[in-house]
């Protein structure tokens, strides 16, 4: 997997200080969905039009946390994958320790609706968090181990060279007890998974309370967390 970026982490007060560097290409890269700086207009972040960018509604953020908090102690340092504009980000950075929540997507204009609007708005510059512009590439170059790894469906929109790569990597950086969380089957193959270093530890079934009795019930009132650790043994069958 080849990175479009000339990666390197900066404190988010920073983070737009200036365009990335050593990229030729940055204003049409992924058909021009990461976006054009010079293009972007805050008006578009008070109607909060990056809200609807997920295909889910942005509570799905809140829910997630929901079941998170309940594995994620404060002092653990965080790697929120495909963070996009901060649905899940802004209730995780309140929950951690400052400087433990990094978060990395490939999307400009997400990050800047992040960081300009949402970190903002939530009073969270105090507790400095991290962005990282990157298609995980350079994930490489973030300093340090991770006790915690969130794919929340960013790997599902890779190809499966891609994917394989990602999970790779993710295997490389955590911690020792470190785990990787993602609210869907991660789409590898138990082999797969082996070859990349990790296995999975278990499932838990999150019954979301306020949308499951609605009626109609929407499609994503429930979701199957799947938790993996390093370890080559596949886990055992139910």
């Amino acid at each position: 997997m080849s990175s479009k970026f000339d990666s390197g982490i900066v404190p988010i007060h920073q983070a737009w200080d200036r365009e990335p560097a050593g990229v030729s290409d940055w204003r049409t890269m992924m058909g021009g969905k990461v976006g054009d700086p010079a293009e972007i207009d805050f008006r578009d972040f008070l109607a909060e039009e990056h809200h609807r960018l997920y295909g889910r509604p942005w509570c799905m953020g809140a829910i997630y946390y929901r079941f998170l908090r309940r594995h994620l102690a404060p002092e653990m340092r965080v790697l929120d994958f495909g963070c996009g504009a901060g649905r899940l980000g802004i209730h995780l950075i309140r929950h951690l320790a400052a400087e433990r929540y990094i978060g990395v997507d490939v999307d400009y204009r997400a990050l800047r609706a992040f960081a300009d609007y949402e970190i903002p708005l939530h009073c969270l510059e105090d507790l400095r968090p991290f962005l990282f512009w990157d298609d995980g590439s350079g994930l490489d170059t973030i300093d340090g181990a991770f006790d915690a790894i969130l794919d929340c469906w960013a790997t599902a929109h890779m190809t499966p060279a891609d994917r394989l790569a990602i999970y790779r990597r993710f295997a490389d950086r955590l911690a020792p007890g470190g785990r990787v969380f993602s609210p869907s089957r991660p789409l590898l193959e138990v082999a797969e998974l082996a070859e990349c270093g990790l296995r999975l530890e278990t499932r838990e079934h999150q019954v979301h309370d306020f949308l499951v009795d609605r009626t109609p019930k929407p499609s994503h009132a429930e979701v199957d967390w799947h938790v993996l650790v390093r370890g080559i043994q596949p886990a055992a069958r139910p």
